[in-house]
């Protein structure tokens, strides 16, 4: 062989190597609508979904909760942030976290007085080998 057949040879090589990288970088899917819930008491809402409100009592403990979906084979791991945000307040971080797997989480919460309405939604960041991306939750509007 000729030394400009193998260099042929060798650049056609890394070329199909360099589009085999690209096509696997491009085949990572987006989050579906869906995969992150949000509930809060008796309501909940879905990435890729609408605003909901809730009513509820004052200075009473409810559920809130967080179903992370399309984790579990994905071969890595998905973080989550929910947050509130009481009329009138800032925005803080309620509780959070990672996983390796499909998940259900679930945390206490106290409304507070009588005409105080709080803002809550979710964010989860998904990094593996079949889905990527970060989305957020539509809000659930709590009013007492």
């Amino acid at each position: 062989m000729s030394t400009l057949t193998v260099i042929r040879k060798y650049f056609l090589s890394v070329v199909a190597v360099l589009c085999m990288m690209f096509a696997a970088q491009a085949m990572h899917a987006q989050i579906g609508a869906g995969e992150v819930q949000l509930g809060v008491n008796t309501t909940t809402v879905s990435n890729g979904g609408t605003n909901a409100t809730e009513a509820l009592s004052t200075n009473t403990t409810y559920t809130v909760a967080i179903s992370l979906q399309g984790v579990t084979g994905n071969g890595g791991s998905t973080s989550y942030s929910c947050y509130v945000t009481p009329s009138g307040g800032n925005t803080t971080l309620f509780f959070s976290g990672s996983v390796t797997q499909s998940s259900l989480i679930t945390t206490q919460w106290t409304t507070g007085s009588e005409g105080t309405s709080y803002v809550w939604y979710c964010t989860a960041s998904y990094g593996g080998q079949h889905v990527n991306g970060t989305v957020t939750t539509p809000t659930i509007t709590v009013t007492t």
